[in-house]
């Protein structure tokens, strides 16, 4: 129902969200975290979303530190919850992705 439904609550005062989804999701669509992204973007809130190209619903240990290291530590260093600077290192994995682009580097952009 309307209720429980993520998009009913994105508004611009939402705090900022990165959001890791594989693309084999046999839980939850991936199409809905493209559509809960950027109905929060057109709301003017600010997230972003980690694809896992063919990633089901939860991720092995390796590529899951992999999304850490390449997008979660720098998302958390970038809003001030992680102490010291952590800067987003060069892709490792051709099977992740982030969206949309200019909020991925979290140089104070998400």
């Amino acid at each position: 129902p309307h209720r429980v439904s993520p998009l009913t609550y994105g508004r611009k005062q939402v705090p900022r969200i990165l959001t890791a989804h594989g693309t084999a999701d046999p839980s939850v669509p991936h199409a809905h975290a493209v559509k809960l992204t950027e109905a929060l973007n057109a709301a003017g809130a600010r997230a972003a979303l980690v694809t896992v190209a063919g990633g089901s619903h939860g991720f092995p240990k390796a590529q899951t530190d992999d999304i850490y290291e390449r997008y979660v530590w720098p998302f958390l260093s970038s809003i001030g919850v992680l102490k010291t600077r952590v800067t987003a290192p060069q892709p490792r994995s051709a099977s992740l992705s982030c969206s949309p682009r200019k909020r991925c580097g979290f140089a104070g952009e998400l």
